[in-house]
């Protein structure tokens, strides 16, 4: 149960702690975006279309996920933690994040599909290092203890 609800909170930090909450930060991101693929302003205004779908998805789900930590954390600090509700919370929780994974993906799904081929290979190296930044970033958390 333990290790289910840790896996729970770190995919959760991963998921939401992403740039789509940080709008000073995403413009800046969306930006970079522009200059190094060289987007037209068609590819812009279409991505940015599919961003913006991505958000409110993300912003409706955000708000569910944040009453059922409200909940889960009321089990942890009632005298007497319901079990059964922890589980059916818990749950919840991974549909949700289920839900979110799938939307992000379709995003980028749609994303990829506005590329041309050069843009396409350039996109795949900026996700590669992107992802190496985030598994570095992990490893971090990880070694600090973070994720015990």
């Amino acid at each position: 149960m333990n290790k289910l609800l840790g896996i729970v909170v770190t995919v959760s930090m991963l998921l939401f702690g992403q740039c789509i909450y940080a709008d000073a930060d995403c413009g800046e991101k969306f930006k970079q975006m522009v200059q190094s693929l060289k987007l037209d302003e068609n590819q812009q205004a279409k991505i940015k279309t599919i961003k913006e779908q991505l958000r409110t998805t993300l912003k409706d789900n955000w708000e569910r996920m944040k009453a059922l930590r409200e909940q889960i954390n009321q089990q942890v600090q009632s005298d007497n933690m319901d079990t059964s509700k922890v589980d059916e919370l818990i749950n919840t929780k991974v549909q949700l994040i289920g839900t979110v994974m799938k939307a992000k993906v379709n995003a980028q799904h749609e994303i990829y599909g506005v590329l041309n081929a050069k843009q396409k290979t350039q996109y795949h190296e900026l996700r590669k290092e992107w992802e190496d930044k985030m598994t570095k970033k992990f490893e971090e958390c990880k070694d600090k203890g973070g994720n015990e």
